[in-house]
């Protein structure tokens, strides 16, 4: 896939592309949310989208990130391991007695992208976060052969985090839908981070998305509203 080419086109309609996987510059950036918000963009559009999370960890599986997605956009989910312990895959696996078989996320993820489309894969916390001793997300993201967007948690130092992650990814050559800022701070830093983003890189900034109140959901309205910010952006360059 020849990244320089695809800066050519409109890549803010991400609903265009087949499969991908939704990383984050860290945890708590709000992937889930952005992951959901895209498969209910993709529910009003009437495509047939799926969500796969390859494992996810939390104590209350009813509050898990699969559980969040249902609720949000819809039953299109599945969920190759829940483990209990809120720890990275691997760790969180152990605590089980447990190992995460790359083999059976191979099968499930084989299975998923000949018959959805688009099929949000979304991976735990960042790049590096292991899944078994020899996997990490990054892993997953180059066996699968899947194109990146990089959620970014809009807040002081996300550059850093931001530019470091799309070092990551050049240096694998996994090719990078673009960036989401996700409004997750305060103060002058958020206010001016996707500019300033856009002085260092020429990744596309896909959406940025504003914070969301307590009591509302990722929507497809709040991922077009975030959109449309970020195309706001190439005027100001």
């Amino acid at each position: 896939m020849d990244i320089g080419n695809m800066q050519q086109t409109d890549r803010q309609d991400i609903l265009q592309h087949k499969a991908f996987f939704v990383t984050g510059t860290d945890t708590e950036v709000g992937k889930t949310w952005v992951a959901a918000a895209i498969a209910a963009s993709a529910e009003a559009a009437g495509l047939p989208w799926h969500y796969f999370k390859p494992a996810e960890s939390g104590e209350n599986e009813q509050d898990s990130d699969g559980a969040r997605v249902r609720e949000w956009a819809g039953e299109r989910v599945t969920v190759g391991y829940h483990l209990d312990t809120p720890l990275a895959p691997l760790f969180a696996a152990e605590a089980a007695g447990l190992s995460i078989d790359v083999a059976r996320l191979d099968a499930q993820m084989a299975e998923l992208r000949n018959a959805h489309r688009p099929l949000i894969v979304e991976g735990a916390g960042g790049l590096l976060t292991p899944y078994n001793e020899n996997t990490t997300a990054l892993d997953l993201i180059c066996r699968w052969k899947l194109p990146a967007l990089v959620v970014a948690g809009n807040r002081l130092g996300c550059l850093n985090h931001t530019l470091l992650t799309l070092q990551a990814l050049a240096a694998a050559n996994v090719p990078v839908l673009g960036v989401v800022f996700n409004d997750v701070g305060s103060g002058q830093s958020m206010a001016r981070n996707p500019l300033d983003f856009r002085r260092f890189s020429d990744v596309p900034v896909i959406a940025w998305l504003q914070r969301l109140a307590p009591d509302a959901r990722p929507d497809a309205t709040w991922w077009h509203a975030g959109v449309a910010r970020a195309r706001a952006l190439k005027a100001t360059r």
